[in-house]
């Protein structure tokens, strides 16, 4: 996947953007709030001392931005619905195993571990949503994830003064 530099200001709330939508490259009728945040890779040592140390450590390293991104109502509905069945896979799943301890039913408890967890993951891989990475520029970022057309749009469309 191809990543993009540029500049910060390019995807503020408001700001002109091609009219290409991120997510699948077909026109866009109107743009997306995204928040994304930056893990730097060395957190993932701590995994070595246990997951809450990097949890920690990830939550107060991670750099985080708000961009608004141009994205089709298809696009949209799509992304919500993988983030809504992710969600309540992980919230059946973390039911089932409050349950199980509560009724002290094992079969219950370990069939709610696989659950949650699979929805768990499932939050933070399946939405096919853009990344970002600092620049060595700090007023310009990069940017990943992106569909080819949106790039090729973006790097032909010059923003109104």
């Amino acid at each position: 996947m191809e990543w993009i530099e540029v500049d910060r200001t390019r995807f503020r709330k408001g700001a002109d953007v091609p009219h290409v939508c991120v997510l699948s490259g077909r026109e866009a009728d109107g743009t997306t709030e995204f928040r994304l945040s930056y893990t730097p890779g060395w957190t993932f040592i701590l995994l070595l001392f246990g997951i809450l140390p990097f949890f920690v450590a990830s939550w107060f390293a991670a750099q985080r931005i708000t961009i608004h991104l141009p994205v089709e109502r298809a696009a949209r509905d799509q992304l919500r619905g993988r983030k809504r069945t992710a969600v309540a896979f992980a919230v059946v799943g973390m039911v089932a195993v409050v349950a199980g301890v509560a009724i002290s039913s094992t079969a219950l408890l370990w069939a709610g571990v696989p659950v949650a967890l699979a929805g768990l993951l499932w939050i933070v891989v399946a939405p096919r949503v853009p990344r970002w990475r600092p620049s060595e520029d700090p007023a310009k970022l990069r940017l990943g994830w992106l569909h080819e057309d949106f790039i090729a749009a973006l790097r032909e469309h010059q923003p109104a003064a």
